[in-house]
């Protein structure tokens, strides 16, 4: 498909793991490089000649990527993606617990590159009062 579009946000490390076998499954795509990005968080592109991406072992579906991703938004690494718009909002009535978001952006990539095709970065999950 090449209209993609998805955005889910979550806490629990098991449905971040369904998350990722259903954006694997909708793309029709399996990972083979990757990019931390300071803006748009651990993304994961279906080439492994991106410039700028480092490529993995071998092509990973959302089951096999997913220890990877877990990795990742534990690391200091995910501490460094500058959290925009309601991803950083912490100023509300009620509490928050840090999370994960998965998404793509228009047309199913992810910062206008075609071989990218999805992203995971760190978010925050609101709890109103």
């Amino acid at each position: 498909m090449d209209n993609q579009v998805f955005n889910v946000n979550g806490r629990d490390w098991d449905d971040l793991a369904s998350v990722l076998k259903l954006a694997f499954k909708l793309s029709g795509k399996k990972a083979r490089a990757f990019r931390i990005d300071k803006k748009k968080g651990l993304v994961l592109y279906w080439s492994e000649n991106v410039t700028g991406s480092t490529a993995l072992v071998a092509p990973m579906d959302g089951e096999q990527i997913f220890p990877t991703v877990k990795a990742f938004l534990m690391s200091e690494k995910a501490e460094i993606i500058e959290l925009d718009k309601w991803d950083k909002n912490l100023n509300h009535d009620g509490s928050n617990a840090k999370g994960w978001r998965v998404y793509t952006e228009d047309w199913g990539h992810v910062n206008e590159d075609h071989y990218a095709f999805l992203a995971i970065t760190p978010a925050y999950m609101w709890y109103g009062k």
